[in-house]
């Protein structure tokens, strides 16, 4: 008897523990990911005494040297990166709607941006090269599932307004792309409502502010 009751406390203790695991790892991943790219983008400013970081949107070549810093073994470039191993098919957007667009902001064969690269920890992340600044775009567990926006992908902009590294939904924009959704601005710049995780109020869902802000990742967003 007691024997049994042990087992059914362990068959329902253990998928939480390993739930708890599995976000604390991702968690950790990203808030390594954010501090290591803060580094590498001050670090390519003082070497080079540069002020901005961005303002090229000719190739991905000018962030090899970050990137560099950040220890990546593998790199491609557009087209050629629906090719390679280390890419998953797919990835999902915030609302778990599988990414359609091959150009702009995801981590995957489909969604490749300008450039993506392969870190020797396993993570990967994704480039989109803009006239005054980077859409920086991790997956911090690589390949591995479930590859979706808010679980294990989330989005920096490098560059923009003269900031070295911050949450990509600070970053205005009035169109709704396959990564994040958001609406036509973040409250206000450096005010960035982490809290919000609803796409469809003011400012979008800031899946990236929150977990910097909570160390914890956002509840799954289901429409309600």
């Amino acid at each position: 008897m007691t024997l049994g009751i042990i087992g059914v406390v362990s068959a329902m203790t253990i998928p939480v523990l390993q739930g708890s695991s599995k976000e604390a790892e991702l968690v950790t991943g990203l808030l390594k990911f954010h501090s290591t790219l803060s580094q590498a983008v001050m670090m390519w400013r003082n070497n080079t005494g540069a002020i901005d970081i961005a303002g090229s949107d000719a190739d991905a070549s000018i962030f090899d040297s970050t990137a560099k810093e950040l220890k990546y073994t593998a790199k491609c470039v557009k087209r050629e990166c629906a090719t390679v191993s280390w890419l998953p098919d797919y990835s999902y957007d915030y609302l778990g709607v599988k990414g359609t667009n091959v150009t702009f902001g995801a981590v995957a064969k489909n969604g490749h941006g300008d450039a993506c690269y392969l870190l020797a920890d396993g993570m990967t992340f994704c480039l989109d090269i803009n006239p005054d600044n980077y859409c920086v775009t991790v997956d911090v567990n690589g390949k591995k599932k479930p590859n979706r926006v808010g679980r294990d992908i989330f989005s920096f902009t490098v560059g923009y307004n003269g900031h070295d590294v911050t949450p990509e939904e600070l970053h205005c924009s009035n169109s709704t792309h396959v990564l994040t959704t958001h609406g036509t601005c973040c409250i206000a710049e450096g005010k960035c409502d982490a809290s919000n995780l609803d796409p469809t109020q003011k400012g979008g869902a800031a899946p990236t502010s929150y977990v910097l802000v909570t160390k914890k990742l956002p509840p799954i967003y289901n429409g309600k």
